[in-house]
This record gives C-alpha cells, sequence and structure tokens, in this order.
C-alpha cells in the first residue's frame, strides 16, 4: 500500500511592532506492506481530526471448485483393499 500526501503550516504573529511568520510544508509518502492482498477497487479512506483510517477489505480466498458426482445403483464407491470407503481428492479451481 502506497500513501502519498502535502502538509502545510503558516503561522503570523505581530510582536511589539515586529510581524514574525513562520511557513512550514512538505511532501510525504509512505509505503506499507500488507500480509495478504487486498480489493483495490473497494479500498476507502476517510481524514477525520488529525486520524486517517483505511478501510481495506481482503481478497477472498481461493475458493474450490464444485464437482458433481453421479452414482448410478450399481456403481460403488471406490474401496480400499479392506473394504473401506476412501476418500478422492479434489484439487483446488
Amino acid at each position: 500500500m502506497f500513501i502519498a500526501g502535502e502538509t502545510q503550516y503558516e503561522n503570523k504573529v505581530e510582536d511589539r511592532g515586529y510581524w514574525r511568520s513562520e511557513l512550514r510544508h512538505g511532501k510525504f509518502q509512505r509505503l506499507i506492506p500488507l500480509p495478504v492482498p487486498v480489493k483495490n477497487e473497494e479500498v476507502k479512506a476517510e481524514f477525520k481530526n488529525g486520524i486517517l483510517t483505511l478501510i481495506l477489505p481482503k481478497v477472498d480466498e481461493v475458493k474450490y471448485k464444485a464437482v458433481k458426482i453421479n452414482l448410478a445403483e450399481d456403481k460403488k464407491l471406490p474401496t480400499s483393499a479392506s473394504g473401506q470407503t476412501i476418500d478422492v481428492p479434489v484439487q483446488k479451481a
């Protein structure tokens, strides 16, 4: 995540017939690594009372692919040598 901004500060003081003016300005940027992928199109930001609040929705985890298995009455599930039903692994889509 990359954040960039600009700050400006101005202070004018009149003291015993003299004016004193102080100006500060500058740009800043920060690069913050995130631990998970983010949905860039859904990021929201709010700056209120000097606090920057970011809402960064995570990308959904990889979903499993649904697989239909048609079992005819005369077909059996795969079994091991002991006659127990074995699990058939399904890979991620």
